[in-house]
């Protein structure tokens, strides 16, 4: 399991991005998941080398 904390538990509203780097990672597909307050969302990832 990969866990990101890359953002603030609280900050200002808006637009935010992270870099990912998936230089050690296998291809394959992944998991992943945000949540704010507001709600929960999961989605899929599918890495290509």
């Amino acid at each position: 399991m990969l866990n990101l904390e890359a953002l603030p538990a609280r900050g200002a509203g808006g637009t935010h991005s992270v870099i990912f780097d998936a230089g050690d990672l296998p291809s394959g597909m992944y998991l992943y998941s945000l949540s704010t307050p507001a709600g929960e969302m999961s989605k899929l990832m599918v890495l290509q080398k």
